[in-house]
């Protein structure tokens, strides 16, 4: 069983510069505004997926959205915090006199910087993988290939990049010694390697497109964070299980035409290829089948 984690950014404002327009059909370039381009509103998600197979993965299998997780953490507040407002007559925010929003000692779940062990402090806390590893993707894992599980029996093999995160040596190594005692193994991919990245190739371009085309729906502004999120996580969800599996495959047979030009991307010179992978395989309920090969006989 192939399986690949790695974060994202969501943004509450894509804006386009080369917009579609059709006057016509009364559809008119939009304008968006935010505050500053550098300051629009960021979310950041840790998505991980699989691709359950038996023997070869050109034979088809199922593809898994074992999680998409929000990097976020619990602050203790150090002081009170008041309710902010912005005043009608100078534009500027404010906060005395407003009603109360937290209390010192309250617990705030925050967005946070990820690490790989790292659980920073009460006032700055982060998000260590090592402990989302813990508590919801190994036990995940374990219940796919469990004896009566839907991939039981399966060889787990991971992968993630080389960010620091993820080549933190404690976290690393715990990592690598769950992975022992299971008989799994642990993989990271090539330095500059997107191309071999199932997340970075196919999932998260086509999320990003999806999740700020649901967000033009709402509005032309700015979302906040919590739209944000919401609307990543309808996105995950209507991901289907053939469109984890060809993505799989995809990244799969790029890593095959890196391994016949001897670790060169002198393939990439006619642009990133797309493999046949729509040609080759069908949809199914449960992920992708090699697409039936039908023989024509011709009387001559």
């Amino acid at each position: 069983m192939f399986n690949l984690s790695d974060e994202k950014w969501f943004y509450g404002l894509v804006a386009r510069t080369f917009a579609k327009a059709c006057e016509s059909l009364g559809i008119k370039k939009q304008s968006f505004s935010c505050q500053h381009k550098s300051h629009i509103t960021k979310v950041m998600g840790h998505g991980t997926v699989g691709y359950c197979f038996d023997s070869d993965p050109e034979l088809g299998g199922t593809g898994y959205l074992i999680g998409l997780h929000r990097c976020q953490s619990y602050k203790v507040m150090q002081r009170k915090v008041n309710e902010q407002t912005i005043d009608a007559e100078t534009g500027k925010r404010k906060q005395k006199g407003n009603p109360l929003k937290y209390n010192r000692g309250d617990l705030v779940l925050t967005d946070c910087n990820v690490t790989g062990s790292n659980y920073g402090t009460a006032s700055q806390p982060k998000f260590p993988l090592m402990e989302l590893w813990k508590t919801v993707l190994l036990p995940e894992l374990d219940m796919l290939v469990k004896p009566g599980g839907p991939c039981e029996g399966a060889v787990v093999v991971h992968q993630e990049d080389n960010a620091g995160p993820h080549i933190d040596k404690t976290y690393k190594d715990w990592l690598q010694a769950e992975f022992n005692n299971r008989g799994w193994k642990l993989e990271h991919q090539a330095p500059q390697g997107p191309y071999t990245n199932v997340l970075d190739l196919q999932m998260f371009p086509a999320m990003s497109k999806r999740h700020s085309e649901v967000l033009q729906m709402y509005s032309n502004n700015e979302a906040n964070a919590e739209k944000i999120w919401r609307v990543a996580c309808q996105v995950w969800k209507s991901c289907s299980s053939s469109m984890v599996s060809k993505a799989f495959i995809h990244a799969y047979r790029i890593m095959q035409k890196i391994i016949e030009n001897d670790g060169h991307n002198h393939w990439l010179v006619d642009g990133t290829p797309h493999c046949n992978v729509r040609r080759d395989f069908i949809d199914t309920k449960h992920g992708i089948a090699p697409r039936p090969i039908i023989n024509i006989d011709v009387d001559m």
